[in-house]
């Protein structure tokens, strides 16, 4: 788990991921984060292309690389 944006807001990732993000940003139905790495992943809504994979309309349940 990580502390979000938000003061004392956290969000609860799949343990399998072993993902540690430094900073998250949200919309209102998807995520983008950056990990210690400076690896982009975003997930979420992707009605619009949002997530930027390059597909419209998949969603994503669990961060994926951009």
């Amino acid at each position: 788990e990580i502390v979000g944006p938000i003061e004392g807001l956290i969000y609860h990732l799949p343990s399998f991921l072993k993902i540690e993000f430094e900073a998250i940003e949200s919309g209102q139905y998807h995520s983008v984060a950056k990990d210690k790495n400076g690896m982009i992943y975003s997930w979420g809504r992707n009605r619009f292309g949002q997530l930027g994979q390059g597909c419209e309309y998949v969603e994503a349940k669990i961060p994926f690389p951009v």
